[in-house]
């Protein structure tokens, strides 16, 4: 499935980062993992509110926190009213499920914030970049993609650091999202972290 983001995926070197975490956001939505997706959609919108800072030729605070920025971004009225609303909700949204131990964030929240940085981005893009993007345009739901042939199974996994040893703290809670296909062979143990699924994506 063609990506929402798909405008971000062109020449310009500015685009390249949030292309690739956008397209993230997008797959993390598709996995069913709500919670991690909103906190990547947030860490997007905190950096694109620096960059729009930069652009706009105002002094960067490396200390200045998201909502600093937010503050002189309104203040200046260097965006629109609704951009910076939609800026506030993300960073709400991203920072209740940050400080949460456990997934709260319900399917329905998780497309609406990827739908609120997808117009973040059009409207970046448009105004800074001149890439205009059709916003009347109706937004897909990320869906997993199923364009295998009959005898592969596409494999969405999920990695985590092991911290037994108490070497890795700085990984923890952290967890890498990738796809892979495998062939669809009975004689394979398919069953969730089977040796063979792990060794298929080491």
């Amino acid at each position: 499935m063609k990506s929402n983001f798909y405008f971000l995926n062109g020449n310009e070197p500015d685009f390249k980062k949030y292309y690739v975490n956008a397209v993230r956001a997008e797959m993390l939505y598709a996995s069913g993992l709500y919670s991690e997706e909103v906190v990547n959609v947030r860490k997007i919108a905190e950096q694109l509110a620096r960059d729009i800072m930069d652009l706009e030729y105002l002094q960067v605070d490396d200390q200045s926190t998201f909502n600093d920025n937010l503050g002189r971004l309104k203040r200046g009225a260097y965006i629109a009213d609704r951009a910076i609303n939609v800026f506030y909700e993300v960073k709400r949204s991203g920072n209740v499920q940050a400080h949460a131990l456990e997934e709260t964030t319900t399917k329905d929240a998780g497309l609406t914030e990827l739908k609120n940085i997808w117009f973040l981005l059009t409207e970046f893009a448009n105004k800074y970049y001149d890439v205009h993007v059709d916003t009347k345009s109706k937004f897909k739901e990320p869906e997993m993609e199923t364009d295998y042939s009959s005898s592969e199974r596409r494999l969405v996994y999920i990695q985590t650091a092991d911290n037994s040893s108490g070497n890795w703290s700085a990984y923890i809670g952290a967890r890498k999202v990738g796809k892979a296909s495998i062939e669809e062979d009975f004689n394979n143990d398919l069953r969730p972290n089977s040796d063979y699924l792990q060794r298929r994506v080491g």
